[in-house]
């Protein structure tokens, strides 16, 4: 949600604006960085770009079209979705879907 919101972000950034929240108060940058390289693998994000520092390069990643695909069927009702979308779009979907082994019945 924080890339969602906010852009390509570094491991750091999604911390540190996670932990602010009172929800991820207590939770370790570790954490976070397991959970971005996670999502990178499965490809829900990738890296946007690198910032080099006299130290370091850091990596700021940002969500992927199936990243926000997630989140938006996440928050919306499938019902609410389905709806909205033209049936041009809805054969798209359901092509790409298909293509990646999903069977109807």
């Amino acid at each position: 949600m924080v890339l969602a919101e906010r852009g390509p972000q570094t491991i750091y950034a999604i911390h540190k604006t996670l932990s602010q929240t009172r929800s991820f108060s207590r939770l370790g940058y570790p954490s976070v960085n397991r959970k971005v390289k996670a999502l990178e693998k499965m490809g829900f994000v990738r890296k946007a770009h690198k910032n080099k520092t006299k130290r370091y390069i850091s990596i700021a990643y940002k969500l992927t079209a199936k990243g926000k695909l997630a989140i938006l069927l996440h928050l919306n009702p499938p019902q609410e979705v389905f709806t909205k979308i033209e049936e041009a779009s809805a054969r798209q979907i359901l092509h790409a879907l298909e293509k990646s082994g999903f069977k109807l019945l």
